[in-house]
């Protein structure tokens, strides 16, 4: 059994005392609660940048662009 279900994650900060800590970790000092061993784990935010497009994706949609404009002028 687990505390988390399929694609669901809980984020917990807590700030460990001494007596908490004495209380919360095991004789090799990793936390749990319960009997469930607590991960410590890091999120990591990323980034997306522009630039990362590259030019032949950009031409693509340039001409996507420019068909679809010549299409509706043509239209009227």
């Amino acid at each position: 059994a687990t505390l988390q279900e399929r694609h669901e994650e809980r984020r917990v900060w807590i700030s460990i005392t001494s007596e908490l800590r004495d209380t919360y970790t095991d004789e090799d000092g990793n936390m749990q609660f319960k009997g469930y061993l607590l991960e410590e784990s890091t999120s990591k935010t990323q980034q997306v940048s522009t630039n990362e497009m590259s030019t032949e994706t950009l031409t693509k949609i340039l001409e996507s662009f420019a068909e679809s404009k010549k299409e509706s002028k043509q239209s009227n």
